[in-house]
């Protein structure tokens, strides 16, 4: 359990991190050149000795158009849009025993509704014991609810005061995962968002520990209209190379739904 509360915590010191690229260089795509001009005159040869002849236009170098890696954090993204489905999941695991940890939170949001829904889910196993548990977050409006079927809910109201406060606090928390160096992969639509993909690797990565790197493979997608994050994936994979132990992990963000009718009511159970 020890080794699985480690992962844990370098997991959402991971999501946690604040951290832009710094150093990285920004990809580019080469616009393509423009066709030669006809040119001026007709009939006209192009001799620059005779007295008012047209010269060949000259072919400008088009100048490459920079294609943005850096994305919004993601409050600022997610602010932008007015209804959405935003998963977070964390999974790791090691070789040595049945260790595996997965976290995974997924929240629903509607600006018109001024409601949100979210769902904590943690499930662990160590030394062939696992425990799961299972929890939710409701709020409409002042009112809210948490709790689940299993353990009871719990309801509550806040003033627009206090709402207020609330709404201030947790916009001084952002976060933006890890890129490093990113490359442009090309234009696509991802979830039904038209995005640009880039790919990267993190550097470092057993420069410290002498492990053998496995994996190392991050990818992200950008949505063109925003600079938000659509989906967001790293995997690293690891081995001690005297003891063999294997150490993996595995992080998603994922935007869904993105601006897609959503909705979300308390549960039977909640009530005041």
């Amino acid at each position: 359990m020890r080794k699985i509360a480690l992962l844990t915590a370098i997991l959402f010191a991971l999501m946690l991190a604040c951290s832009l690229p710094s150093a990285s260089e920004t990809p580019v795509v080469q616009v393509a050149s423009p066709s030669d001009s006809s040119q001026g005159g007709s009939g006209s040869t192009g001799d620059t000795n005779s007295g008012g002849s047209v010269a060949a236009a000259a072919t400008a170098v088009p100048t490459p158009t920079p294609i943005p890696s850096d994305p919004v954090s993601i409050r600022e993204g997610l602010s932008s849009l007015n209804s959405y489905n935003f998963v977070v999941e964390t999974t790791s695991y090691t070789n040595t025993v049945d260790t595996r940890s997965i976290i995974r939170v997924e929240t629903q949001h509607s600006s018109d509704l001024d409601a949100t829904a979210t769902h904590y889910w943690i499930y662990m196993t160590a030394d062939g014991e696992s425990d799961q548990t299972e929890s939710y977050l409701y709020s409409i409006g002042y009112n809210s609810c948490s709790g689940s079927d299993a353990d009871g809910w719990e309801y509550s109201t806040v003033t627009a005061q206090e709402k207020e406060m609330q709404d201030i606090l947790s916009g001084m928390l952002d976060l933006l995962p890890l890129i490093d160096d990113p490359v442009y992969a090309g234009a696509e639509t991802m979830n039904g968002i038209l995005s640009n993909h880039f790919t990267f690797q993190v550097s470092g990565v057993g420069a410290e520990s002498g492990v053998d790197v496995l994996i190392n493979q991050g990818e992200y997608w950008l949505a063109q209209d925003g600079q938000y994050l659509v989906r967001y994936t790293l995997v690293l994979e690891t081995r001690d190379t005297v003891t063999q132990e294997l150490m993996h992990v595995d992080f998603l963000i994922d935007l869904n739904q993105i601006n897609q009718p959503v909705s979300i009511a308390f549960p039977a159970g909640c009530v005041p």
